[in-house]
């Protein structure tokens, strides 16, 4: 087995700084930013809204929701963009699109068929209902609530000029605890200098949960 000898001494603090790390060698360096960064997270805590200000840093904001309750039982989820104007409600200023299935069965391999909703016309972007409005929507109960990865493509700081939109991946229970995975996207029609994610349910507050918003870079 090959052997390489390790010089022991003490190691030289002059240029220790904030945030660097100690190499091998024995020097300290800064390491290259991460392709990820957080810009924000707020503990939900029965909030009408809960809205992030996103700047041209990204093209690519990543919003990771956990344990998001509403207040009000059997509610929609939905997210809507805004800018330097204000939050936009245009009655027909977004599209949307999603697909999923209302898993359940008293029987092990059970299965229901895949269901999907769109609107291409809309003041707002669907994230969570049963296809139905105001059906099987978000349950209210502790063991409910809504779960959510989505990306929002902002397309500010590379030069792009495609209208702002997103994709989306998440589940939830509705109030007789049915679990509904999503698959979800959609758009503003019109562009915009992003500024502003919102989320909020159709009717009432959000009750319990956190929200986190990441920036993501396209290099280091």
């Amino acid at each position: 087995m090959s052997q390489t000898k390790v010089a022991v001494g003490m190691i030289d603090a002059s240029s220790i700084g904030d945030a660097k790390l100690l190499q091998g060698d024995g020097s300290w360096v800064t390491p290259s930013s991460s392709f990820e960064a957080l810009i924000g997270s707020t503990v939900i805590s029965n909030d009408a809204t809960i809205s992030f200000t996103v700047d041209t840093t990204y093209d690519i904001y990543k919003f990771v929701i956990v344990d998001c309750v509403p207040a009000t039982d059997n509610v929609e989820f939905h997210m809507l963009f805004g800018d330097s104007g204000g939050i936009d409600t245009g009655a027909s200023d977004y599209a949307w699109y999603m697909s999923g299935a209302r898993v359940s069965g008293a029987s092990a391999g059970s299965t229901t068929a895949g269901q999907q909703a769109r609107d291409n016309l809309d003041s707002k972007m669907l994230l969570a209902n049963d296809y139905s409005p105001g059906s099987n929507d978000v349950g209210s109960a502790a063991t409910e609530g809504v779960n959510y990865i989505i990306h929002v493509f902002a397309n500010e700081t590379s030069g792009g000029t495609m209208k702002t939109s997103y994709t989306g991946l998440g589940s939830y229970f509705d109030p007789a605890g049915i679990f509904y995975p999503i698959h979800a996207g959609g758009c503003r029609h019109a562009a915009l200098v992003l500024t502003t994610v919102q989320f909020l349910f159709s009717s009432g507050n959000l009750s319990t949960g956190r929200i986190t918003c990441f920036g993501l870079k396209h290099a280091a």
